[in-house]
């Protein structure tokens, strides 16, 4: 706990207060936090306030401060945060705190930033939404970048840049959702086999590049990217058993839910400005 605690200590009292209604300074609040977690003669009722002030800064971050490495260090606080209360916590409560802040998690989780730009030679609005995914399917620690650029000007294609921490030559990207009843739709894969993407490998990191509209659409209409690619440990495919190859697949999957809303204001702002 003093690890995450510190670490959270040192993002947010670099990023200053996020407001000045606040009762507190921000570092006084951390420093609250950390003692009401460890006092075992409060509940979490009772310090419930100062962990959602604590919340409402780190959503703050997310959404606001320019530094990348701040915006994705605090994407991983809530879920940190939150284990920790948990453990000071008698375990019939934890479903209940959890599922609390199941929904103010996953949008801390899964926000882009976003940039409202103007291009200076022909005053043309542009805007780039960026985004760094900190966990894989399995929970484990990455850090897979997604930076999505699109011009006003017509006659520019919307593109995506994706970089992979791995050299990697076939990587995939698929979008999916799912029905009222768990039944997955997927749309077409985009690999190097169907032309659909670029990739770009050297020592120690792949760069994918998606361009056009058939993925920007395929991004506002799915619940789910996912970007897989096979780990540079594995095994010869051909010389394996398919199920234990799966093994060696990294999948990372990003919720859109919320690129969805941010890029919807993000294009109206573009269409207001001209």
């Amino acid at each position: 706990m003093k690890r995450i605690f510190y670490l959270l200590f040192a993002m947010l009292c670099a990023c200053g207060s996020k407001s000045t209604e606040s009762p507190r300074p921000l570092d006084e609040t951390v420093n609250l936090l950390i003692e009401n977690i460890a006092d075992s003669a409060l509940t979490f009722e009772e310090y419930q306030p100062v962990f959602e002030e604590i919340l409402d800064s780190i959503e703050d971050v997310v959404l606001n401060h320019p530094d990348a490495e701040l915006r994705f260090f605090a994407r991983q606080l809530p879920a940190d945060m939150l284990r920790e209360i948990c453990i000071s916590e008698p375990e019939y409560k934890w479903d209940s705190i959890m599922n609390i802040y199941d929904k103010r998690q996953r949008d801390i989780l899964y926000t882009w930033y976003v940039q409202q730009l103007v291009d200076s030679t022909d005053s043309t609005p542009f805007i780039i939404l960026s985004y760094a995914a900190p966990y894989d399917t399995n929970g484990n620690d990455t850090r897979v970048s997604f930076t999505f650029s699109e011009n006003f000007n017509s006659e520019v294609e919307p593109v995506m840049i994706i970089v992979l921490p791995i050299a990697t030559e076939n990587p995939l990207v698929l979008f999916s959702e799912w029905d009222e009843k768990g039944k997955e739709y997927s749309s077409d894969s985009y690999v190097l086999a169907n032309n659909n993407i670029q990739v770009f490998a050297d020592s120690s990191s792949t760069h994918i590049l998606m361009s056009g509209k058939n993925f920007l659409r395929d991004m506002l209409e799915y619940q789910q990217m996912n970007v897989c690619y096979v780990r540079d440990d594995a095994p010869d495919y051909k010389t394996i058993e398919n199920d234990i190859y799966k093994q060696y697949v990294t999948a990372i999957p990003i919720d859109l839910y919320k690129f969805q809303e941010q890029y919807s204001a993000a294009h109206k702002w573009m269409e207001d400005y001209r």
